[in-house]
């Protein structure tokens, strides 16, 4: 990576090789800090044939009622668990597949990093993509690198890629200062 911090420059630019032991690192990373997040622990907690039994259960309570028969909520029940059974294995399914075909590639090529006050863009050969700051939930400058996360990716940068670890650090900061000023967080 050759990250630019010169005091004029608006920009900082940082250029490195991803392959897929920087995907597994990104992983490790989500696992580590996303896992607290109550959607996964739910999802941890509750296998899905509960959560559709459970679902299935109060919606049938709510749509036919206390006097119902026990055989037209065990209908509802058995329909909706079904319903939203197949809808957690579909969003699984497509969550594997974005996982998998990430680790699939033996090296993504050269990317680039822009960072700037208004937001960060990556571009390879295959991409070009952009998001604001406000689109950006997580940032962190850790030991192993700086970490970025959006909805439904996370971006990691290893610390090995930058010249030195002082130009890290002051790219680093200025990069979450933009962030935090962008989403008017304190440190």
């Amino acid at each position: 990576m050759d990250g630019d911090s010169e005091g004029g420059s608006r920009e900082i630019v940082v250029l490195f090789r991803e392959d897929a032991g920087a995907r597994l690192a990104a992983l490790g990373w989500f696992q580590r800090h996303a896992a607290r997040k109550w959607e996964l622990f739910l999802s941890q907690i509750l296998p899905p044939a509960s959560l559709a039994v459970l679902a299935g259960l109060v919606a049938a309570t709510l749509l036919l009622g206390p006097g119902a028969t026990p055989q037209a909520h065990l209908a509802v029940v058995t329909f909706l668990a079904v319903l939203v059974w197949f809808g957690w294995w579909a969003w699984s399914r497509t969550l594997t597949r974005r996982i998998t075909t990430a680790f699939d590639a033996e090296a993504w090529g050269e990317i680039r990093y822009v960072f700037g006050p208004e937001g960060f863009r990556l571009e390879d050969d295959l991409r070009h993509w952009r998001t604001g700051w406000g689109g950006v939930s997580h940032l962190s400058s850790e030991a192993e690198g700086l970490v970025l996360a959006t909805k439904g990716m996370v971006f990691y940068l290893p610390a090995a890629g930058w010249p030195d670890a002082a130009t890290r650090a002051v790219d680093a900061e200025r990069i979450e200062a933009w962030w935090r000023t962008a989403t008017r967080q304190t440190a």
